[in-house]
């Protein structure tokens, strides 16, 4: 993982060497070769409320051990927050601010002798008067202290220009980071287990950034030993893996570049993923897989077989011989956690992802094309129930994060659903089930095609694992497995609960209500009486109707046989489920048809008189 992340930065032109990391900024104070303020100006995308700034690759970076080594208080050189280089501030300037500025000054004091270009940035800064016009320049445009800034002189950026590196270099040499408590690490040799080459390890790595909003800290470190217990062979601190600093600074920024640009938080935990050779956006599976657009139905399922056939045909054999990397990352604190690790050909992934969303269709429940499709966060969400009102986000976020992390593993590598999750999405059927609700009293809520898709996924990679997953995404002729009682119940249960919802209109807790928990796992205790009872229903409609009703009520019963199923197991509880979902689709269709045709024919009976 640390090879291929190191590997990605040289690909990608990326700063691997220790003392620099790209950065974004989003302002720049220009001055004139006098040192004269001249107007402020903001990078990146100026229309977006959020704009983060402009990447600049190469920026001067010091590691926290660099930044207090000694107890003298530092900061980075030219790419700074608005606070440390013009004293930005809502109100009175912190201490600890002013001694950072003034060593940002002595940083570009000593810069300019070596570089007559960097002048004109100390006058700017190190004169009231033009500091103040800055300052007011910034109130204006609402700069707040802790945007990012960097300095430009008449049109030349500084941290587009490379004639300060070598100063840099050498500036960083003179700063001693606390050394490890044992053996001075620069007096030794280990093999580095990124290049293999014998090289000083690095006491201590450099942060990864971009984890805070899934448990970590701004500055979170991937590989670090601070206790006893962790260490070998009388090590210290990183020795205990060795890496070179080079490889350390390659992997970091890597890891930096791939959570700002791809990612993706699901729950508590983010994904991020990269292949061996670029891709385009438009040919990214894996953006479909968990970001899927919502234009129209089943656009995801239509990008991913577009892909799959264009590999297929040949017409983009490039991407055949493509591979993809996936890391589910999360902070603990100051420690990054890789909760997955996954990788494959890029072929395969297309092929996976393809029969992901070709498993997971299914109508809509009301009967007139399949649902949307979503993304692995919007499924799991749909397995839990909301999260209430003044209830802790963290404990629902962990909840959503566990059942991704069970679908995005079979979704890539095309694998069974775990059945705790199948557990997850049932409970909360039954749960909704007892729940009264006035929509034709059917309990049936938002997420209710987002779940029974989980539902259709999970049972079509059981059946698929016995050779046998022909499961429709509706009621229709071919059904294969399908055909199993547990299902058929399921649709017998709707039936019976649209016939007594037409027959007695809204009762409170109906047959939904009262029996669906106990139906969905012992049929043969609850559908005899549930039978006997439709009898007075059919009573009370109209001869054409009860006539219907009767014979879709027979038609079920006989496709579910003599013998009513006794005990059902998760996976026919499951098929239960579906049955239930594809007959209550199926009647609102039927429904609508009967409306419409209804109103045609008062139509052509006003035209005819």
């Amino acid at each position: 993982m640390l090879s291929l992340l190191v590997k990605y930065a040289q690909d990608h032109g990326l700063a691997s060497e220790p003392g620099f990391a790209g950065k974004n900024v989003r302002w720049g104070i220009c001055c004139d070769k006098q040192g004269r303020f001249t107007e402020l100006v903001e990078f990146g995308d100026i229309e977006d409320s959020r704009n983060r700034g402009r990447k600049f690759t190469f920026c001067p970076d010091l590691s926290q051990p660099e930044l207090i080594a000694g107890g003298e208080t530092r900061c980075h050189f030219l790419a700074e927050t608005a606070g440390v280089i013009c004293l930005q501030a809502k109100g009175e300037v912190d201490e600890r601010t002013l001694r950072k500025h003034a060593y940002f000054l002595k940083m570009l004091e000593d810069a300019s002798t070596a570089l007559p270009a960097l002048v004109p940035y100390w006058e700017l800064l190190r004169t009231p008067h033009e500091l103040d016009a800055a300052r007011m320049a910034m109130d204006a445009r609402k700069v707040k202290p802790n945007d990012s800034v960097t300095l430009v002189c008449e049109g030349d950026c500084a941290l587009e220009r490379k004639d300060w590196h070598p100063w840099w270099r050498e500036f960083r040499g003179r700063i001693k980071a606390p050394a490890p408590r044992g053996p001075a690490l620069e007096l030794i040799q280990m093999r580095c287990l990124v290049s293999g080459e014998m090289k000083p390890p690095v006491g201590t790595h450099p942060a990864i950034r971009g984890l805070s909003d899934v448990g970590g800290q701004p500055n979170t470190l991937l590989v670090s030993f601070d206790k006893d217990a962790f260490g070998s062979y009388g090590l210290e601190q990183s020795a205990n893996a060795a890496l070179g600093a080079d490889a350390a600074a390659a992997y970091r920024t890597a890891l930096n570049d791939l959570i700002e640009k791809t990612g993706k938080r699901i729950g508590s935990s983010k994904v991020v993923h990269w292949f061996k050779d670029a891709v385009e956006p438009a040919d990214d599976p894996f953006a479909i897989l968990v970001d899927p657009p919502h234009v129209q139905e089943a656009t995801a399922q239509k990008s991913a077989a577009e892909l799959l056939s264009s590999i297929s045909s040949a017409r983009r054999a490039n991407l055949g011989d493509n591979r993809y990397y996936a890391l589910t990352l999360s902070g603990s604190g100051g420690r990054v956690m890789v909760r997955d690790w996954m990788d494959g050909s890029f072929a395969e992934l297309a092929a996976n992802v393809d029969l992901w969303f070709k498993d997971l269709s299914i109508v809509r429940l009301d009967g007139g094309g399949l649902a949307f499709d979503r993304g692995i966060k919007a499924l799991a969400t749909s397995c839990l129930r909301g999260r209430r009102p003044g209830a802790d986000s963290k404990d629902f976020d962990l909840s959503v994060r566990r059942i991704a992390d069970r679908l995005l593993r079979p979704a890539l590598k095309s694998g069974p659903i775990p059945d705790i999750v199948a557990a997850q999405a049932i409970a909360r059927i039954r749960a909704e089930a007892g729940v009264e609700n006035r929509r034709g009293g059917q309990s049936i809520t938002a997420h209710s095609s987002t779940r029974m898709a989980v539902l259709k996924a999970f049972v079509v990679r059981k059946l698929r694992a016995k050779g046998d997953d022909k499961m429709a995404d509706q009621i229709g002729p071919s059904l294969g497995a399908a055909t199993a009682p547990a299902y058929h119940c399921g649709r017998l249960m709707a039936v019976l609960a649209a016939l007594q919802k037409r027959a007695l209109g809204d009762v409170g807790a109906g047959v939904v209500q009262r029996y669906y928990a106990a139906a969905s796992t012992s049929p043969s205790l609850v559908f005899g009486r549930l039978i006997r009872t439709s009898q007075f229903h059919l009573g009370k409609l109209e001869p054409g109707l009860a006539w219907w009703y009767e014979g879709l009520i027979a038609e079920v019963v006989e496709t579910i046989g003599v013998a009513m199923p006794s005990v059902l197991d998760l996976e026919s509880q499951s098929l239960f489920a579906l049955g239930y979902y594809h007959q209550l689709a199926d009647l609102r269709r039927k429904k609508k048809g009967f409306e419409e045709v209804e109103v045609e024919e008062e139509n052509s009976d006003g035209q005819a008189s």
